[in-house]
C-alpha cells in the first residue's frame, strides 16, 4: 500500500513529537537520578565530615548496602604500597576506632566536581578527595584519594554497594 505524500508526512511529523516525548521523558528521569545521586553524595560526604564532632556513625551508615564491599589501595609516605579488601563491617569497626579516639579530628573534603555515570538502576561517581586525621598529641596523616561509589537503587534511594580508594599519603608524623 501506497502512502499519499500529506499522510506521509503526518505520519513523520507524529513519529518525530513521539520520539521527542520519549527522549524529553528519558532526559527528565536521567536529571532527577543524577540529581539524587548528588543529594545522596552530599548526604555521605556531610556525614562523614562531621563524624568525629557528631559521633552518628548511622549518618553514615545509612548509604551503604549491609553487603557493601570495597578495595583500598594505599601508597604510603615511606614508598610501600597494600591493598586492604574490606566490607560495610569493616568500615563500621575503622569507624568505632576513629570515635574510641578522644579528640580525633577527621577532615574529607572533595575537590571540584564529581563525574557521574547512570544507567538505569545502578551508578558510579568518582570524585577527589583531600584528606587529614589528626589526634591531640599530633599524630597525624595527610593525602589525597580517588574516590569510586558504586551505587543501586533501591526503591527509591541509592545505596553504596561497592567502594575502591586510591590513597596517596603526602604527610605522616
Amino acid at each position: 500500500m501506497i502512502i499519499p505524500p500529506l499522510r506521509r508526512l503526518a505520519v513523520v511529523v507524529l513519529l518525530l513529537f513521539g520520539c521527542g516525548i520519549f527522549t524529553s521523558i528519558q532526559a527528565q528521569d536521567t536529571n532527577a537520578d543524577e540529581a539524587e545521586l548528588r543529594e545522596t553524595l552530599t548526604s555521605f560526604l556531610e556525614a562523614y565530615q562531621t563524624l568525629t564532632t557528631t559521633k552518628n556513625k548511622q549518618a553514615v551508615l545509612q548509604h551503604f548496602h549491609p553487603e557493601a564491599t570495597s578495595n583500598i589501595f594505599v601508597f604510603n609516605i615511606s614508598g610501600k604500597s597494600r591493598v586492604v579488601n574490606g566490607n560495610a563491617r569493616g568500615f563500621s569497626a575503622y569507624m568505632d576506632n576513629l570515635l574510641r579516639s578522644p579528640n580525633i579530628q577527621n577532615t574529607y573534603e572533595m575537590e571540584g566536581e564529581p563525574m557521574i555515570f547512570q544507567n538505569g538502576n545502578v551508578a558510579t561517581i568518582t570524585y577527589k578527595v583531600n584528606y587529614e586525621i589528626k589526634e591531640e598529641d599530633g599524630i597525624w596523616v595527610k593525602g589525597n584519594e580517588v574516590v569510586t561509589l558504586s551505587l543501586e537503587k533501591e526503591g527509591a534511594h541509592w545505596m553504596i554497594v561497592h567502594y575502591s580508594i586510591v590513597q596517596i599519603e603526602d604527610e605522616k608524623l
